[in-house]
């Protein structure tokens, strides 16, 4: 209807023209219908069905994409390549927890039938241990006593020297004595002053008497040195028997203070240890606490006494054997536990080791530049991919070989641009290829 002749030509389905009712280019409306991408037909320009040409790639079992009938990413259904199983039972996994359990079973059955020699040798172990770090504190005992000794013997000797030495030399010899009490008792500098004297004495938890006297003492010393009046053989056999008294003083109450506060920690450690159930321990710092005890004099052993004999009481009370049995045997049944609950909570937890399909690629390779006469040598990094890796080649200038290695060396009429493509596959069938531009100068 008005068309051909010397109308317009009339529209057909044949014409390469979109005219008439047509939908798309000779398809759609009185022609046949357009091809589509959904319609299950290879039609257009697919290169299969509803995929290629202007659809989308079609797939394949090697483009590393889970795709088509496939039952893993290019394995299973209509590739040739096998899928590994996510999770893949471990064959010895289980002998090996096993031994190991018979092995804490027997230990156990070992444990319980010299259980009497096997805790009195830990007992007895355990105190040598603690008796041997004992020394250390045993050592500075001696310390503070040689001290002592050391300097009495030097007043002595000092004061035997009166009457054979200048007097003033005396005062001087007196004066570095005291100070290197101070230095040696406290540990502080030579070089000190009254107040940083009196700050160390009180951080020794020394009495303020004491402290009041050790420090008059040396500022009285200090001042006869540079007070010619005073400088006479009597004020120096005074200074001297006041030094004596006081450095007698610093290093008995230096020494109680310390046995004291070992004594204490000593029962706090002892307490601690019942609270928590562990008679051994508790016995270990209550014998301690008593070879301290023995050292003190009347006086500090009435402060102890009740403290020491209310240990004793509460060691006495807890019940005979300590609780290591009853951990023996939850170690036990959690061991057992985890072992029969195995075959309970699946591949996850124990006895399975994980596998995942992980597709197999090749790493992108630049433009290699190699040198006629020269070494070449590369290696191709390879990710993903189950079991062993094979590699191709289309080239005669080298061969990669199964660990993935480029190594050749050109020769002069290799000279120039070579295209290479190496193709890597596993023993799943799955592929990739790179493009490699080799430039040889």
């Amino acid at each position: 209807v008005d068309c051909g002749g010397t109308c317009s030509r009339c529209p057909t389905c044949a014409d390469g023209l979109r005219n008439g009712n047509e939908q798309g280019v000779d398809c759609g409306g009185d022609c046949d219908v357009c091809p589509t991408c959904y319609d299950e037909i290879l039609n257009g320009y697919e290169e299969g069905v509803d995929c290629g040409g202007s659809c989308d790639a079609c797939p394949t079992c090697y483009d590393n994409i889970r795709n088509g009938e496939e039952q893993g990413v290019d394995c299973g259904g209509d590739c040739p390549a096998v899928c590994i199983p996510l999770f893949a039972p471990l064959t010895t996994g289980w002998r090996i927890f096993l031994l190991l359990l018979i092995l804490v079973v027997v230990l156990i059955v070992i444990y319980l039938l010299l259980r009497k020699k096997i805790d009195s040798f830990y007992t007895k172990t355990k105190e040598k241990i603690m008796l041997f770090l004992e020394k250390f504190k045993k050592e500075e005992e001696v310390e503070y006593k040689s001290i002592l000794e050391k300097v009495v013997e030097k007043l002595i000797d000092l004061e035997n020297s009166i009457g054979k030495e200048k007097t003033k030399e005396l005062f001087d010899d007196l004066l570095y004595i005291l100070k290197g009490f101070f230095t040696d008792l406290l540990d502080i500098d030579y070089e000190f002053t009254y107040e940083e004297l009196k700050k160390e004495l009180k951080k020794q938890k020394i009495n303020k008497k004491l402290i009041k006297g050790a420090v008059e003492c040396y500022k009285e010393i200090e001042n006869s040195r540079y007070t010619e009046e005073e400088q006479n053989e009597q004020k120096l056999r005074e200074l001297i028997n006041k030094a004596k008294v006081v450095v007698r003083n610093l290093v008995l109450l230096k020494t109680l203070i310390e046995e004291e506060e070992n004594i204490s920690t000593l029962i706090k450690r002892g307490e601690e240890f019942v609270r928590k159930k562990d008679k051994l321990n508790s016995k270990i710092f209550y014998m301690k606490t008593l070879q301290v005890y023995k050292s003190l004099d009347e006086t500090e052993k009435s402060k102890h006494y009740n403290k020491i004999k209310n240990l004793h009481t509460l060691i006495s009370d807890m019940k005979e054997g300590d609780d290591t049995g009853k951990k023996m045997l939850s170690i036990i049944l959690v061991f057992a536990s985890v072992f029969f609950l195995s075959f309970f909570i699946g591949p996850q937890k124990t006895g399975f080791v994980v596998f995942e399909n992980q597709p197999l690629q090749m790493e992108n390779i630049s433009t290699q530049y190699a040198v006629v006469g020269e070494r070449y040598y590369s290696e191709l990094n390879i990710y993903g991919g189950m079991g062993k890796i094979t590699f191709f080649d289309d080239t005669e200038l080298f061969e990669v070989s199964n660990e993935g290695v480029i190594d050749f060396i050109p020769k002069e009429e290799q000279r120039g641009l070579h295209k290479i493509v190496v193709i890597v596959e596993d023993e799943g069938m799955s592929r990739d290829h790179k493009l490699i531009k080799f430039r040889i100068e």
